[in-house]
């Protein structure tokens, strides 16, 4: 089976003040951002005081681990692959496909979050740049998650798409069939090209704004839907 790469080679997440000193409006204004984090993936390791790998997670019919040959940094690139592992384990799960899916160990509330990736093309491929909340994992043994997806995309045979999406998890008594409820999504044709492109995410108090290559695609008023992710 043919591997399937994301290649991520840039993240930035910055915090913004919101509003301006004088007026404590709720407004995002530019001019009050800073950097609080950023991995440019320099070196052959992935830097572990930044991340952490998931290591014991059912996804479908794959698996999410931390293994060489479905994660690894060279040449200034962190490289996410999916590989053929008929079952193969991570944790007490058993499946057949293995990806991989780092988490900055730093949680972060509002800002904007960004990553120049190339997403893989490959049918079955499921690339995502997210943000997950609440207990941290969409399932037991924590009461629920929320989920916010900045750049989403699904290949398969009836096309390519990328998705903005805002998710509440709600557990089972099964990791892997978790129920969510859909709080808002768009759904769109996207072709990666086999180019990198660069997806953001602008989290305020007041919206969430969705962005790429620096084109606003998709924008939706914060009333509250999502509590705390992070």
């Amino acid at each position: 089976m043919q591997t399937l790469k994301v290649i991520a080679i840039l993240i930035i997440i910055c915090f913004f003040f919101i509003g301006n000193a004088k007026s404590q409006s709720r407004q995002y204004n530019e001019s009050y951002t800073y950097t609080v984090f950023v991995d440019n993936f320099i070196g052959t390791s992935l830097d572990r005081t930044k991340w952490r790998v998931e290591n014991a997670y059912k996804r479908g019919i794959g698996l999410l681990k931390d293994i060489p040959a479905t994660l690894r940094v060279q040449n200034d690139n962190l490289e996410l692959t999916m590989v053929s592992c008929p079952n193969c384990t991570a944790g007490s799960y058993q499946g057949n496909y293995a990806g991989a899916e780092v988490a900055s160990l730093v949680p972060f509330p509002y800002g904007i979050f960004e990553c120049r990736a190339k997403y893989a093309q490959g049918d079955g491929s499921w690339p995502a740049f997210w943000m997950i909340g609440g207990d941290g994992t969409p399932c037991p043994p924590g009461s629920y998650a929320n989920e916010i997806d900045i750049a989403e995309n699904f290949c398969g045979g009836i096309g390519d798409y990328l998705e903005h999406n805002i998710h509440h998890y709600h557990p089972t008594s099964d990791c892997a069939h978790s129920e969510f409820h859909t709080v808002d999504h768009i759904k769109y044709s996207f072709n990666a090209n086999n180019s990198y492109h660069v997806f953001k995410c602008i989290r305020t108090p007041t919206k969430i704004s969705y962005y790429v290559d620096g084109n606003l695609k998709h924008e939706i008023l914060n009333t509250g839907q999502i509590c705390s992710v992070t």
